[in-house]
């Protein structure tokens, strides 16, 4: 009894302290796929330049002791649902974030520190070349191509890592949530996202299936008591869907939230991110929070220190959380758009492609010579239009995505065509072969195991003689080299959005700006939530 009034005290004295403490294009008719001219103008663009203490334990003594402990300055929540969706370089980015912001903080990663589900591509040799191991290669090649690449599952090493359930997660960032009188909290999350038909709607799976939405998020923030300042950094795909959350209840036909809170993107609620490897190389990593988190140190992904003008957009001497998002958009090779709370609420005040009407010239110099001027924007302008080559970026970016859309457009349309010809030499070798050994399809077959130890030779030899097994492989190098001219014009379109992106958000500004009243200030204070400097480690 006397342990419990103890506790009490403590837990008292602590809260007493921490009182002060894509418009799409129009596709049109389209003549016949030029894939050597999509090549020539996406591959021209020039490359840009060269771009411990964690808190927290899965016993219930420690769970008790984060109850008087003191408030958290930042969560981690990372991983995927699955093993097979936990991939290398989402632990090494929930690491990195670990090693770089400093005072206490939790970490919530997978199934927890220690267990085997880290999906890590196997560079060892390939081992045995029996007739047995080269018909499973074979098989998994034809049946299951995405589990044909070799990978293997390691341990998650990351000390004080808890499991990422959603009921976890929940719990803990509403007890920090409502610690009024504490620092902003940072709530970083590096899982995967799913698309919805609303950005609202957005789903976020957690470990073991369980999926948080913006709406959810929005509530939790909302509710009694919640006061404590949050500030979001996602890499998800899909996670601009949690801009929703500059709205009470992350509903644009709420009003403006009342709670202090803003986020930065990695994509758009409608398109998929990058940084999914599971390369243990983490050099060969090119995902949004790598760069991100080698910019908050002022360096670039070599670790060479960068000049101020390149990390501290705004001049104001330090590195902000927004100054980090600028230079992944003004750095990254990738085809990450990445976007903020501050986007969203500016596009909530104009009516869909307002951006696009006659702007007076007057209105953007006025911004640009403000003390409000969006020196990120800027930086995203000049960069990105140099980038494509514009001779007038911010004049060219309308035009500028519509090419590279077309460009993306052409793409989609000839993978298309190379998939349905790989599908159907597919259909013709699996058919000839499951003809003559009808479970070799499905490994969980009962007759599949005795199969292969009684029949491998055959098989091989099969599948050699097979007169459209050259054609599949074929149909299936072709499918492949489309999609890499797909992967290209899908990066160049990401960064002529990025322009365009920029673009619309000087235009949309000024135009605000000249309104005034309480959107503009609105928006004001979200550009000033973005630019929270969080405390690093020293190194």
């Amino acid at each position: 009894m006397t342990r419990f009034w103890i506790r009490c005290a403590v837990a008292v004295a602590t809260m007493l302290a921490a009182s002060w403490l894509a418009t799409p294009s129009t596709q049109g008719q389209r003549g016949p796929v030029d894939a050597a001219a999509v090549a020539a103008d996406v591959g021209r663009l020039a490359p840009a330049g060269p771009g411990a203490g964690v808190a927290g334990a899965a016993s219930e003594s420690a769970a008790v002791n984060d109850e008087i402990a003191a408030p958290r300055r930042w969560l981690l929540v990372g991983g995927g649902a699955t093993p097979a969706q936990t991939q290398r370089s989402m632990v090494a980015d929930a690491r990195e974030v670990a090693a770089t912001l400093a005072g206490r903080g939790g970490l919530f990663v997978a199934a927890g520190h220690g267990a085997r589900v880290v999906q890590t591509l196997d560079r060892s040799p390939e081992g045995s070349d029996s007739a047995v191991t080269a018909v499973r290669r074979a098989l998994a090649e034809l049946f299951a191509p995405a589990s044909a690449e070799r990978t293997r599952f390691t341990r998650l090493n990351l000390p004080g890592a808890r499991p990422a359930t959603l009921d976890r997660v929940r719990a803990s960032l509403d007890r920090e949530l409502q610690l009024a009188g504490a620092p902003p909290l940072l709530l970083w999350v590096a899982t995967h996202g799913e698309k919805a038909a609303h950005a609202n709607a957005v789903k976020v799976p957690l470990w073991g299936g369980e999926a948080w939405t913006p709406a959810a998020l929005a509530a939790l923030h909302d509710g009694p008591g919640r006061t404590r300042a949050l500030r979001v950094v996602m890499t998800s795909c899909f996670s601009g869907g949690f801009g929703e959350l500059v709205f009470q209840g992350a509903n644009a036909e709420s009003g403006a939230a009342e709670r202090d809170r803003c986020g930065l993107f990695a994509a758009p609620w409608d398109l998929e991110s990058s940084g999914c490897d599971p390369d243990p190389d983490r050099r060969r990593h090119r995902g949004y929070a790598r760069v991100f988190l080698a910019a908050l140190r002022g360096r670039d992904l070599s670790g060479r220190r960068l000049p101020t003008s390149q990390v501290d957009f705004d001049g104001d001497g330090q590195i902000s959380l927004l100054d980090a998002h600028t230079r992944v958009r003004v750095a990254s090779q990738s085809y990450d758009v990445p976007t903020t709370t501050s986007e969203r609420w500016l596009r909530s005040a104009f009516p869909p492609k307002a951006a696009e009407l006659p702007t007076p010239a007057t209105a953007l110099q006025d911004l640009a010579t403000s003390a409000d001027s969006p020196a990120e924007e800027w930086a995203v302008v000049r960069a990105m239009g140099a980038r494509l080559r514009l001779e007038s970026p911010l004049a060219q970016r309308t035009a500028a995505w519509k090419r590279y859309d077309g460009h993306v457009v052409d793409a989609e349309r000839a993978q298309r065509a190379t998939q349905t010809a790989e599908d159907q030499a597919y259909r013709a070798v699996s058919s000839g072969l499951l003809a003559r050994w009808p479970a070799l399809d499905d490994p969980w077959h009962p007759e599949f195991a005795a199969t292969l130890a009684t029949e491998a030779s055959a098989v091989l030899q099969a599948m050699k003689q097979h007169p459209r097994w050259a054609a599949w492989r074929s149909a299936r190098q072709a499918n492949a080299a489309a999609g890499r001219l797909l992967d290209k014009a899908l990066r160049a379109r990401a960064w002529a959005e990025r322009l365009l992106r920029a673009g619309d958000t000087l235009v949309l500004a000024a135009r605000l700006r000249q309104r005034g009243g309480p959107a503009w200030r609105r928006w004001l204070q979200l550009r000033r939530c973005e630019r929270f400097v969080p405390e690093l480690r020293s190194r």
